[in-house]
């Protein structure tokens, strides 16, 4: 469509600027923190946002010559204050043609996404086998965008009554530690990361089976950043970010925390996905 095409036209342009010798971000970076496992979180007790994309944003603020303020919000308000402008980046995000309306999308990580029980049974492997099991209640995370096919299956699971939504991925390990739920579907890492928020990872984890559900693609995980922002912030901003990804310091932050079992969703980024994603100059 030429409208997506000169959007990533723009986006290329930026990508391919120098960054110039001591510039810097035009103000502080508004950034909503929500739980996604070990990439971030909010401590209960005084408010202060951990996990490796804080860090990783903290610690390049002195070289980037960009300061953050992280806010504490849900996914789904996360998204909508990007949507808004009340928010600047929006960290752990899908691609979705929805969300390339009010923000840029800067590829950090392939992502599988995975079916995960602690039923012993088999488990469903297609979509269709997945509909067809009336004894499954799936939960999902609200605000979770895995792409049209996923969405596509919750449509069709909300038809039957089979699908809740809650708001983090610790209310899905608590239910499912209850009976409430028997599957939930997200990245590996995110599960275990909520897993070991509640202490439970060593005791509960070998508990836990993941599978692949073979008709819901692969896709790429990463940065939002408002359009709202200046080509400046944005320039600045990309230029950070892609020095994280080159570098692998997302996979090497997990891989401080989580068995190789953990991580089987993600991978580094291909060629192919960073360039389908954001579309640069060959």
């Amino acid at each position: 469509m030429p409208h997506a095409r000169y959007r990533n036209m723009a986006l290329s342009l930026l990508l391919a600027l120098p960054l110039a010798a001591g510039a810097a971000c035009s103000r502080t970076m508004v950034v909503p923190v929500f739980p996604l496992g070990k990439l971030m979180g909010v401590n209960n007790t005084d408010g202060l946002a951990l996990g490796i994309y804080p860090e990783l944003l903290r610690k390049t603020a002195a070289s980037s010559g960009c300061t953050f303020s992280f806010i504490a919000a849900p996914h789904a308000r996360a998204e909508l204050m990007l949507s808004i402008g009340a928010a600047d980046i929006l960290l752990g995000a899908i691609k979705d043609d929805q969300r390339d309306q009010w923000g840029n999308f800067i590829p950090m990580l392939d992502t599988e996404w995975m079916l995960i029980t602690n039923r012993t049974d088999a488990p469903p492997l297609t979509v269709q086998a997945l509909l067809e099991r009336s004894d499954i209640r799936l939960n999902v995370v609200r605000g979770y965008k895995y792409g049209a096919a996923y969405r596509n299956m919750l449509v069709e699971l909300e038809k039957l009554g089979r699908v809740e939504y809650v708001k983090d991925p610790v209310t899905v390990v608590r239910k499912m530690l209850a009976g409430r739920a028997d599957y939930t579907f997200m990245a590996t890492t995110t599960f275990a990361g909520a897993l070991d928020d509640l202490g439970l990872k060593q005791s509960y984890a070998p508990n836990i089976h993941y599978s692949h559900i073979r008709d819901l693609p692969t896709t790429v995980n990463g940065v939002y950043l408002s359009k709202r922002l200046s080509a400046s912030d944005q320039q600045q901003l990309i230029a950070l970010l892609s020095k994280i990804r080159e570098h692998k310091e997302l996979l090497l932050g997990l891989r401080k925390f989580f068995t190789p079992t953990d991580l089987q969703s993600l991978r580094p980024l291909s060629s192919q996905s960073a360039a389908t994603t954001t579309a640069l100059p060959h």
